[in-house]
């Protein structure tokens, strides 16, 4: 199953989508996300609990970023690369899996340890989600979505369910926090987010959202 899931991940987010270009002027296919990404670099900020720091934090470079933590929150404007990026770790995660050779997801992301199973995920699409299932939880929804909407086939029903209970064997990538529309939605979607990042078994959690 994880091969399976594995595998869907690398078809899903393995290419960039080329939009604006029509079709008929400019027949190529979109790229593929490993050709042409390119590392970028983020400024690192503390969080409101801890003391401000005398000095200005120096950039990180984003092949170190999880090094930071494993509740990480990145934010950016409109096009700096968060959704690239979060589609960056999935594709490597995804194909050391499916594959057996973790050379470039070693050395693109500087993991140690064992390799954790990558989720991607749309928090509007979990508001969404909410609306018409008040009483569903971010797992509820990670299984729904991926299983039932995306139509990864062939999955056990419980099989998120039983990868979230497992230790440091998950890694969460959250996206698109900005993109719902309302202040109450935007705030439980940050808690139920809260509630799950208080699990220690989830190895990793990453946020993005704009700045906003």
């Amino acid at each position: 199953a994880i091969d399976d899931y594995a595998s869907w991940v690398m078809e899903t987010y393995g290419r960039i989508p080329l939009r604006g270009l029509s079709d008929r002027e400019h027949p190529t296919p979109d790229p593929n996300l490993p050709d042409v990404y390119v590392s970028l670099v983020a400024q690192k900020e503390a969080s409101h609990w801890q003391e401000e720091r005398a000095q200005k934090e120096e950039p990180v470079d984003m092949r170190n970023l999880l090094q930071q933590g494993e509740r990480l929150a990145i934010t950016g404007a409109p096009g700096s690369g968060k959704t690239t990026f979060l589609r960056h770790i999935a594709y490597l995660l995804a194909h050391a899996l499916h594959t057996g050779d973790e050379t470039a997801v070693r050395q693109q992301l500087n993991l140690a340890g064992p390799l954790p199973l990558p989720i991607y995920l749309s928090l509007a699409d979990f508001h969404r989600f909410r609306q018409k299932n008040e009483d569903g939880t971010l797992i509820n929804f990670i299984s729904y979505t991926l299983i039932q909407q995306h139509g990864v086939y062939g999955l056990p029903a419980d099989f998120f369910a039983q990868m979230l209970r497992q230790e440091n064997s998950v890694c969460l990538l959250l996206d698109s926090l900005d993109e719902i529309p309302d202040e109450v939605g935007r705030f439980q979607a940050t808690h139920a987010v809260m509630q799950l990042a208080s699990n220690r078994s989830i190895g990793q959690i990453l946020v993005a959202s704009r700045d906003h």
